[in-house]
């Protein structure tokens, strides 16, 4: 990204697939990268609601996670893109 973020792109995949994903690609550099944007799409076709289920789903399996309770990383909805995951760090 410009502000020189790392960003992953997951949009289209099924919950499940980016879980993996983000266990295997972004979880392991997140401590030298500090911050990944993930980009997961609103979902406008993933439910009635318009909620996306893959940032939703992703977000939740984060947030469940030993690192998350440990409050090693942050997640949050990017507040400029409702698409868009960002993962913190913290742990410095």
């Amino acid at each position: 990204g410009a502000d020189g973020r790392l960003t992953v792109d997951y949009h289209g995949l099924y919950k499940r697939d980016a879980i993996a994903a983000y266990e295997e690609m972004v979880l392991p550099i997140l401590p030298a990268q500090t911050r990944v944007a993930i980009i997961t799409g609103k979902g406008r076709h993933s439910g009635k609601d318009g909620k996306s289920a893959l940032r939703d789903g992703l977000m939740e399996h984060i947030r469940q996670s030993a690192q998350y309770r440990e409050r090693k990383i942050q997640c949050r909805v990017d507040p400029k893109n409702g698409g868009i995951l960002l993962v913190d760090w913290l742990d410095r």
